[in-house]
């Protein structure tokens, strides 16, 4: 039995999400709907999680893929599926590591009319904004390296 995929209103990361009821509700992920009308009640702490047969589908919502697991299963789950990637490995990445380093190693700290232009030659150079590069030297982002 495949895969039911959701068809409506999705996040970003591919999972289905659906109207509680009232705007001022909010919304629910589709594939915890799914568990909630087939098989019952989510409990207190507990997570919804998928396992596909045919390998990670954050859409569906075919309650014989989903199970129950508290947020380290959750979280371990994720990152088997590469689902919490860091740095280069991360899907919307732009910079290498060694890139990182590079533009660690030439921005210039001191008088701000010296960082901002600094800022702006290192952006246009690696083709990315220069807050990114201000965060990256200030260890705002790619903190890990």
């Amino acid at each position: 039995k495949g895969c039911w995929i959701w068809t409506a209103s999705k996040l970003p990361k591919g999972y289905g999400q659906i109207g509680r009821g009232t705007a001022t509700q909010g919304n629910i992920p589709a594939h915890v709907a799914s568990w909630i009308l087939h098989v019952g009640p989510v409990p207190i702490g507990a997570c919804v999680l998928h396992n596909c047969p045919a390998g990670d589908n954050p859409s569906c919502v075919n309650y014989r893929h989903l199970w129950l697991g508290t947020r380290g299963d959750n979280n371990r789950d994720a990152k088997s599926k590469k689902r919490n990637a860091r740095g280069e490995t991360h899907g919307m990445c732009k910079l290498t590591q060694s890139q990182v380093d590079e533009i660690r190693r030439r921005y210039v700290k001191g008088r701000r009319w010296i960082c901002r232009a600094n800022c702006h030659e290192l952006a246009k150079e690696f083709e990315v904004s220069a807050r990114l590069i201000r965060r990256i030297a200030h260890g705002d982002r790619w903190a890990s390296s």
